[in-house]
């Protein structure tokens, strides 16, 4: 007897569900019918058309049409690195010495960003220039062979 009674309630529950799904629908569908018909009066109003919502949409500048993944440049990697870093396969990285440059970075200052351009410090006869990092360039290097001095070109 029990059998029998309980596909009559499920039965009861799927129909009151479907009901309550038609109401909620037909509230969704009022409500979308509504928020279309004081859109259409405000852009009457204000003399809009639709090409005037859309216009430039889709044209950012540097926009291309896919979807870029984020970048997994200078993220950790598990496994095998890590594992024969602990096992002291690897040399240990080095500690920070505590000096001006610990100081600086307490303080909250930073330096230029890596490879970020520097202003340049010495200047040539020919208005070549040179920031005065990395090697020494070839017209710089010529004229301290001939004797002159780095500290005359400091801009």
């Amino acid at each position: 007897m029990a059998r029998s009674a309980v596909p009559d309630v499920i039965r009861e529950k799927i129909h009151e569900l479907q009901s309550k799904l038609e109401r909620i629908e037909t509230q969704q569908r009022e409500t979308r019918a509504a928020a279309l018909g004081f859109i259409s009066e405000a852009l009457q109003r204000l003399g809009l058309t639709l090409q005037d919502l859309t216009a430039g949409v889709g044209s950012r500048r540097g926009r291309k049409g896919k979807v870029r993944r984020p970048s997994t440049r200078g993220k950790k990697k598990k496994g095998a690195r890590n594992a024969a870093k602990k096992a002291g396969k690897r040399g240990r990285p080095a500690k920070a010495k505590k000096g001006a440059g610990a100081k600086a970075k307490k303080a909250g200052t930073r330096g230029a960003a890596k490879g970020g351009k520097v202003p340049a410090k010495y200047r040539g006869p020919k208005s070549e220039v040179w920031s005065g990092r990395g090697k020494q360039p070839r017209w710089l290097a010529a004229l301290v062979a001939e004797g002159r001095s780095p500290a005359e070109f400091l801009i």
